[in-house]
C-alpha cells in the first residue's frame, strides 16, 4: 500500500474533480492503493475508472504468468485469479520466500477481501491475448482491445474517442 501515492492522488482528484480516472497500469509504484482510493471516491461522486493493463497483476500474484525453477523462467497459469496461494507453493518470485508471501498477502487483501477489482469500470487491453485472459474476471462488455498506439495514434484515435463516449 503506497500511502504517499494514495494521498498525492487524493489531493489531485479533489483539486481537479475529474469524471474519469485512467490508470495506465497501477502496479508497482502506485499499488492497489489507488483502487482503494477510487472505492472511497466513487461513493462521494461518480468517477469512472479505466485501467490499461500491461501485465496480469489482477490474475497472477507474480504479475506475469511466470514462475522460476532453478533460475529459469517458466510460463505458469496456475493462479488465475483468487488462487493466489499457488505463488507460495511454486515460489513464483525468484528473489526469496519473503517476496512470495508479500505478493500473496497483497493480492488476498486487495482482491479477495476488499474486492478492489470491482471498482474498475473499464479495462483497455493492448492485445487479444490479454483480453482473453481478463475474461476470467471481467465481462467482455467492460473491456476493449486497443493495440499500443505509440506510432499510429491518428489511426486509433476514433476508437479511443468511441470508448470514452461509451463510458
Amino acid at each position: 500500500f503506497s500511502v504517499k501515492h494514495y494521498f498525492k492522488l487524493k489531493h489531485r482528484i479533489k483539486e481537479f474533480k475529474p469524471d474519469i480516472a485512467h490508470f495506465h497500469m497501477y502496479h508497482h509504484y502506485l499499488s492497489p492503493s489507488v483502487l482503494f482510493l477510487m472505492r472511497r471516491l466513487k461513493r462521494e461522486r461518480d468517477i469512472k475508472v479505466v485501467v490499461t493493463m500491461h501485465n496480469y497483476h489482477l490474475l497472477c500474484a507474480n504479475n506475469c504468468y511466470m514462475r522460476w525453477k532453478a533460475n529459469e523462467p517458466y510460463i505458469c497459469e496456475k493462479c488465475n485469479f483468487k488462487k493466489y496461494h499457488k505463488i507460495l507453493h511454486y515460489r513464483c518470485d525468484n528473489r526469496n520466500i519473503v517476496f512470495n508471501f508479500l505478493k500473496y498477502f497483497q493480492h488476498v487483501i486487495a482482491y479477495n477481501i476488499l474486492g478492489l477489482q470491482n471498482y474498475i469500470d473499464y479495462i483497455v487491453c493492448p492485445s487479444q491475448f490479454m483480453f482473453d485472459k481478463m475474461k476470467f474476471i471481467f465481462p467482455e462488455e467492460k473491456m476493449k482491445v486497443i493495440r499500443n498506439c505509440v506510432f499510429n495514434i491518428e489511426k486509433v484515435l476514433p476508437e479511443v474517442k468511441e470508448i470514452a463516449a461509451e463510458i
